[in-house]
This record gives C-alpha cells, sequence and structure tokens, in this order.
C-alpha cells in the first residue's frame, strides 16, 4: 500500500503500527486491544481508509456479540 516515499512518513508508519496491532489482536480473538488499536487507528487515519476499517469495525462488534 504506497510507495516507498510514502511508506517511509512517519504517517504510514504510525498507520501500520496500529494496523499490525489490530490485526495481532484481532487474530489472537483479544477483543479489548483490538478495540483499543481500532479506536486509535480512527485518530490517525485518512478519510480515504474509512470504508476499509469499518469492515473491521463491523466484525469486531459481531465478535463482541458472540462472545459475551
Amino acid at each position: 500500500m504506497g510507495d516507498e516515499k510514502l511508506t517511509a512518513t512517519p504517517e504510514f508508519q504510525a498507520l501500520k503500527t496500529q494496523h499490525d496491532k489490530l490485526v495481532a489482536a484481532w487474530r489472537a480473538g483479544d477483543r479489548w486491544n483490538a478495540d483499543i488499536a481500532l479506536t486509535a487507528w480512527h485518530h490517525a487515519a485518512p478519510e480515504s481508509l474509512e470504508a476499509f476499517y469499518d469492515g473491521f469495525e463491523e466484525r469486531l462488534l459481531k465478535l463482541k456479540k458472540s462472545v459475551g
């Protein structure tokens, strides 16, 4: 996602860090940390990526409901 110039920016690196935390928590079934990572991501991400992460948010809500 993005060229070498973009991926080297601090903004991209911050988003990548949040994305990696979100995916790791999601895969571990860690709802709490997934929610924290998603919230942090929403504060840093550009509008162009909102639709992509809205899907994560919907799945996280389903996970929360299924587990309790």
